[in-house]
């Protein structure tokens, strides 16, 4: 049931992504960041930007998040497919390290209250 169903996950993407046995997504900078974040086994496949080499993280992220589907790979991609389906397993998180939030609070704090 609902196999074949669409829906938008909204702000809620990371949440799904952590739900879900499998991920097959694009190669975009935001899924592959929280696709990292996740134990979740993703196939990664890159969409032809101007402005964004998917490619590259396809290469990249690939290894680490489970399969970069290039061209060229189809069969191989297949086989880890059939793979994670008949034996699933989780995968360690990427550590992407400090998020920045605490640097930045302090950032806007000295702008906005400046000490003398």
């Amino acid at each position: 049931e609902g196999i074949d169903g669409v829906f938008d996950p909204g702000a809620n993407l990371n949440a799904v992504f952590r739900r879900a046995d499998l991920v097959i997504s694009t190669a975009g900078y935001n899924s592959v960041l929280e696709l990292a974040s996740t134990d979740t086994p993703a196939m990664i496949v890159p969409i032809p930007r101007g402005l964004d080499d998917q490619t590259a993280r396809v290469r990249l992220w690939g290894p680490q998040l489970g399969f970069g589907l290039l061209p060229g790979c189809i069969e191989a991609g297949a086989t880890w497919l059939a793979d994670q389906v008949d034996r699933p397993r989780r995968r360690a998180p990427v550590d992407l390290g400090p998020d920045g939030a605490e640097r930045a609070a302090e950032i806007l704090l000295d702008m906005f209250c400046p000490v003398s």
